[in-house]
């Protein structure tokens, strides 16, 4: 019920309130949200950031409805060059072009 409701309320929140949602929990969230895809201006704000947690890009990358503008971002972070593991996962997305 729990997972419904936060389905729900993502679809109906701003790019930035889902943004913030994203990163406050990073990336937990996603996992509720599979199948659920996230707009332009959404993907264009979290594309902006510099990344650090090293957390927060495995659950994107595990989150197949990212978009392949978002994983190209993460794969120029320097956290996912200094890190094979996330290299591979991101290189093994769905949406990697």
């Amino acid at each position: 019920m729990a997972r419904e409701v936060l389905r729900a309320s993502f679809l109906q929140r701003t790019g930035e309130e889902r943004v913030e949602l994203i990163l406050v929990t990073e990336g937990r969230c996603l996992a509720a949200l599979a199948g659920l895809t996230i707009d332009g201006q959404t993907t264009a704000l979290l594309c902006r950031r510099s990344y650090t947690s090293v957390l927060l890009i495995q659950n994107i990358a595990r989150w197949g409805a990212a978009p392949p503008q978002l994983i190209a971002h993460l794969r120029r972070q320097d956290a996912v060059r200094r890190n094979a593991t996330l290299r591979l996962m991101l290189e093994r997305h769905p949406n990697a072009s």
